[in-house]
């Protein structure tokens, strides 16, 4: 697959990043929110300032497969291993037990959560580098194709699956709090709204629902004309903007009071 160039400006030899997605997180200390992208074997540091190279992490066995990160390290996933560095370059942490290839990751709290391309779900204790929990789940009735944690939902897990299914799990018991209807269409997407109780749901169809939780009501439906659905962000300034990606790079501003396309954006 062919990598990113949204930051080719900025960096004058070799890959900026790949088909992995970036992750995002303010650094206090900086003032600044930093980029973290993945370049086959390792991964890049950014400042969002002004999008220049911070750092460059450590070199892995693999290709890394996903990036999550936290306020203390950078989550890395490398096969069926999971490594934690500090300041990009410093090992801190590794995280040994999937059988096969990690594909999502989710910082918790005290805890990491892992899910492997066999469905398997991974609660670590971050600093103990050990398994808290574990819940298996069946490739064949849910492939577990996103998750997310919603807000002032404590211990609650919210997961998507490539055959459309969403449920919500207690991750400190493992156990299934509520099965949500399915969707027509991979889920690929999960964000939180701004609004509590509400999550952004995006399918590879190109559709959004944003659905309130508690009460599993529709609040509304999107739709974008440029393929699946990568990225769902939000305004929080109090603005009712929301922005979705498509995998053709095309960025899609929403207006959510009207319903209405206010603008789009070409990444490349």
């Amino acid at each position: 697959m062919r990598g990113s160039v949204i930051f080719q400006q900025n960096r004058a030899l070799g890959y900026v990043s790949n088909h992995v997605p970036a992750t995002v997180r303010f650094i206090e200390k900086r003032n600044e929110n930093v980029v973290t992208t993945c370049v086959g074997k390792s991964f890049h540091v950014y400042g969002a300032n002004s999008f220049r190279l911070i750092r460059v992490g450590g070199l892995h066995p693999e290709e890394i497969s996903c990036v999550a990160a936290d306020g203390f390290l950078t989550y890395v996933g490398c096969g069926s291993v999971i490594y934690g560095w500090r300041a990009s370059t410093q090992l801190r942490k590794t995280y040994r037990g999937h059988g096969a290839r990690v594909h999502l990751l989710l910082p918790f709290g005290k805890h990491l959560l892992s899910v492997d391309e066999g469905s398997l779900v991974k609660v670590w204790n971050v600093s103990l580098e050990e398994v808290y929990l574990e819940v298996p789940f069946s490739n064949d009735q849910f492939e577990i194709s996103a998750l997310m944690h919603p807000a002032s939902y404590k211990n609650k897990i919210l997961f998507g699956s490539a055959q459309g299914g969403l449920q919500l799990w207690n991750v400190k018991n493992g156990k299934l709090v509520h099965s949500f209807k399915d969707y027509d269409s991979k889920i690929v997407v999960l964000e939180q709204a701004p609004a509590l109780d509400v999550a952004a749901i995006g399918l590879q169809n190109g559709r959004i629902i944003l659905l309130n939780l508690k009460f599993e009501e529709s609040v509304m439906e999107l739709t974008q004309d440029w393929g699946p659905v990568t990225g769902i962000t939000f305004r929080t300034d109090g603005h009712p903007i929301m922005a979705s990606g498509s995998t053709n790079g095309q960025v899609t501003f929403w207006n959510l009071e009207e319903q209405v396309i206010v603008s789009t954006l070409a990444a490349h």
